[in-house]
């Protein structure tokens, strides 16, 4: 395997090696030359190891980069878009298949929910769910899915799945399951927007606790809410969408009720230049959302006050300001219309973002790498390196430390600890985080005051880099690869703090919702509590309970970066599953069995391989012999079949494989019964007027033609060519005429079927031919002659 800039790694044959370099020749019949590094290690390939499709990445022939996403290409290309890694089966790939897929039905949910003893299930997320469920409602133990990815990888879609799953296996008698699955709805349109990556990328990550009572069934939910990208709502990329919920209230019918007008006159939702996106129909999507919350038990004015709130921060982004203001004596300061419009953006932000705590709890903010990351993306980023943590203890460290307690001998596996990486984010008193708290607290704080002391005091750190010649950038290497970020906003964003006129101005709202969302502050600066700090302690919560479950992981991946299901470009996605280690924890639990039963599996294997090659070679030999002795005797090769499959029987049920003499002796047997068969209705048939049977006639010599390439008797064959010469005296009669008038006409789908009939029996004529030419036409010539 070599490495390709298009598919990642493709295979090739070697030519020529010289010292480090190799000519070699791809598989579309190029050559190039690569040279033997680490980064092209020239990986050895067998060939029949591309025919091999696995549904474990772990189980491939060799655990490398290049075989493993050859695997998950192929599977892909396939649409299994699912695989184990491991065989425990915790670990979940999948990869986001851009259409839907008919793997989703009550029968499948039913398929994985009552498992066959005889068979492992294949991977899919309802196979996570069912082990997740079985595992807590047969041991007791609270169970965990995490659910991770890069934007538009499908862990949205992933979580419906899940959650589908369990509703539809441990529904209960209050349906609270359907109020989990109503909340979707509610949650997306609040919270998700298009982005430049995904036309629904949800702009915040969702722990949702799942209670089961005695019995198993749902008996209630939680979902904990800990960041909004509240940024958004006054500003996005361009090409970008605010949240769906201002797009949706603009198209609805409250909209006049609201004072609402199109999406483009509202400064907040015009200025990336994006306010629709194919394939999203903005009305018909807040009917759901009305529907959903009505399901969940909204009242009129609970509806009423989200509306209004969303109105009231798109009509705050439209005020306008001057620096020509005269002033009043109520005027208490002036500000420059800049600082007004920030004071505005940050009113409007603050007042969505308590909105959306009112609305879903707090909400856990998925990973994600922007072209410019900032403040929220180094916290997200910061919760996908402790659940990467989370999956090393449980995947290697845990695993050897039972290999310790059993005083097992093994070497140590070395995996990627991302441990320096978290301890540069949090540890006390010079992580990123910290200092940043710092900061914010120091009068006259700075963006540049935070980087130069990040800096100083983590010189030395392999986790933190300069990001060029740019004084603004630093970066941050991460266990995914290193993420630039840039220092712009970053105290403003932690410190989280509104204006204090603006603050007391909402906190005195007539509204009583809105003013519990804004309470008496603390005046004291060394007492803020900051964003980073807040988002800090809700992470530690969610990962100590974590840690009370037992772990089951969902790995999504996005194909390529133009949401098209027909592109595979494994090759260049940013996320790749580090199996070496995985295989070394895999291959050291054969060592220990193969300790502990050495002599019983070797023995076992000697008596299987035996066994198989005399019994095949048996078989074989009565089949060869068949087939040389029985060609036209139906009994003799029923006999010989039957003695075959005697002869195998003990083998059967652990290689389900034939040898190829006995599928020719099957073949064979099945040819003579059909002949056996035709014979009196052939001579039925040619007896009578070709035209006046033409349907049975066809259907006779359609079954003829399946096994004319075995051969008959004399009589057999030439019974045979004599039906199909009436046949096409027939096809003659019946589809010539058809043919003139659809060729009269140009009638498009006369012609397709008069030439699908034809084709179907093999008749050809003049005017068909010239059917086919007139439909392999393009359609503008086609349409012309119509005319």
């Amino acid at each position: 395997m070599v490495s390709d800039e298009k598919d990642g790694w493709v295979p090739a044959r070697i030519l020529k090696e010289s010292g480090d370099s190799a000519n070699v020749q791809l598989q579309n019949g190029s050559k190039k030359t690569v040279k033997r590094s680490a980064k092209e290690p020239l990986w050895p390939l067998n060939h029949s190891s591309l025919s091999r499709v696995e549904d474990d990445l772990v189980m491939v022939d060799a655990i490398n980069q290049g075989l493993m996403v050859h695997n998950l290409r192929e599977r892909y290309r396939r649409d299994l878009i699912y695989t184990w890694v491991g065989a425990n089966h915790s670990v979940l790939v999948s990869i986001n298949p851009f259409k839907m897929l008919p793997i989703y039905s009550p029968a499948t949910i039913e398929e994985y929910a009552k498992p066959s003893a005889y068979r492992l299930d294949p991977p899919h997320t309802f196979a996570i769910a069912n082990s997740a469920f079985m595992k807590l409602t047969q041991e007791n133990v609270s169970q965990a899915i995490l659910i991770s990815g890069e934007s538009g990888a499908g862990k949205t879609e992933a979580t419906k799945q899940c959650f589908n799953f369990l509703a539809e296996v441990a529904g209960s008698q209050n349906a609270v399951e359907q109020r989990i699955l109503h909340a979707n709805p509610v949650l997306e349109s609040f919270g998700n927007a298009k982005t430049l990556r995904n036309n629904n990328s949800s702009r915040f990550g969702r722990w949702t606790e799942v209670h089961f009572d005695p019995k198993g069934q749902v008996c209630g939910a939680r979902i904990e809410n800990y960041l909004l990208e509240k940024q958004r709502v006054v500003a996005q990329a361009k090409g970008e969408r605010n949240f769906h919920i201002f797009y949706q209230l603009c198209t609805s019918e409250i909209a006049a009720h609201l004072e609402l007008g199109a999406p483009e006159h509202f400064r907040y939702l015009r200025e990336s230049g994006c306010v629709s996106v194919p394939g999203i129909n903005d009305q018909k999507d807040f009917v759901e959302v009305e529907e959903a919350f009505t399901k969940l038990g909204f009242g009129f004015e609970e509806k009423c006050w989200c509306y209004e709130t969303c109105a009231a921060v798109l009509h705050l982004g439209n005020i306008s300001f001057s620096a020509n203001g005269e002033g009043s004596q109520i005027t208490l300061a002036l500000n420059r219309p800049d600082m007004a419009y920030s004071a505005a953006d940050a009113l409007a932000s603050a007042m969505y973002d308590s909105m959306f705590d009112w609305l879903v709890g707090r909400v856990n903010f998925a990973v994600q790498i922007f072209v410019k990351n900032h403040f929220e993306q180094l916290c997200i980023n910061y919760t996908n390196e402790k659940l990467q943590q989370h999956f090393n203890k449980h995947t290697f460290q845990e695993e050897e430390t039972v290999y310790s307690n059993e005083q097992i001998r093994f070497e140590h596996i070395h995996f990627i600890d991302n441990q320096p990486v978290v301890d540069l984010i949090e540890k006390k008193p010079y992580g990123l985080m910290p200092l940043l708290d710092e900061e914010v607290k120091i009068p006259k704080g700075s963006d540049g005051g935070w980087l130069s002391k990040c800096k100083t005091h983590n010189a030395q750190h392999p986790c933190l880099r300069p990001a060029g010649s740019n004084p603004n950038r630093f970066v941050v290497v991460h266990y995914a690869g290193e993420v630039p970020y840039e220092i712009g906003g970053f105290v403003t964003t932690n410190k989280d703090d509104l204006f204090r006129d603006l603050y007391d101005l909402v906190s005195g709202a007539q509204s009583d919702v809105t003013r519990s969302l804004f309470p008496p502050k603390d005046n004291n600066p060394r007492r803020l509590t900051t964003l980073g700090f807040k988002f800090r302690k809700a992470l530690l919560d969610l990962m100590e309970l974590v840690d009370t479950c037992e772990p089951w992981y969902i790995r999504c991946i996005k194909p390529n970066d133009q949401k098209d299901f027909s592109r595979v470009q494994l090759g260049n996605t940013m996320v790749l599953y580090r199996a070496e280690e995985h295989r070394v924890l895999e291959l050291l639990r054969n060592l220990c069995l193969e300790r502990v039963l050495p002599v019983a599996q070797r023995m076992a294997r000697i008596r299987i391989g035996r066994t198989f090659r005399r019994c095949m070679a048996n078989a074989r030999a009565i089949c060869a012999q068949a087939l040389h002795t029985c060609a036209g005797d139906a009994a003799g090769l029923d006999a010989a079949i039957a003695r075959a499959e005697q002869a195998t029987a003990n083998v059967r049920a652990v290689f389900a494989w034939e040898p190829p003499e006995m599928r020719r002796c099957r073949d064979l047997r099945f040819a003579l019964q059909e002949r056996l068969e035709l014979e009196s209705l052939l001579q039925s048939l040619v007896a009578q007027d070709p035209t006046s049977c033409y349907a049975q006639l066809r259907a006779a010599v359609l079954r003829c033609n399946k096994i004319r390439d075995i051969p008959g008797t004399h009589q057999q064959m030439a019974l045979e060519n004599q039906a199909r010469a009436h046949l096409m005296q027939a096809a003659a009669a019946k589809l010539d005429p058809i043919a003139t008038e659809a060729l009269a006409i140009l009638e498009k789908k006369l012609m397709e079927d008069v030439s699908n009939d034809a084709a179907e029996v093999e008749y050809v004529s003049t005017d068909i031919e010239e059917i086919r030419k007139v439909l392999s036409l393009p359609e503008e010539e086609f349409v012309r002659r119509q005319r």
